[in-house]
């Protein structure tokens, strides 16, 4: 299980909790896959390309307000 919380100045943290080696990666592939998905979506403008990392915690917070639907 992957948890991601919200910290001071809206940092990250996130923990990983997997039994196995194959858990935590799926997990890691997962997260790191809606994310991918999330930002490339986004970068329409080189100044997006600069705030990545805002539309990365963006994308990483969505997913924990909502379920995350895949196309």
């Amino acid at each position: 299980m992957i948890k991601v919380d919200r910290k001071d100045n809206d940092n990250i943290s996130c923990n990983i909790d997997c039994s196995t080696i194959v858990d935590i990666i799926e997990e890691t592939s997962f997260l790191i896959a809606f994310c991918k998905k999330t930002i490339l979506s986004n970068l329409e403008k080189e100044e997006d390309k600069i705030n990545a990392m805002d539309i990365f915690r963006q994308s990483i917070f969505a997913g924990l307000d909502e379920e995350i639907k895949w196309d």
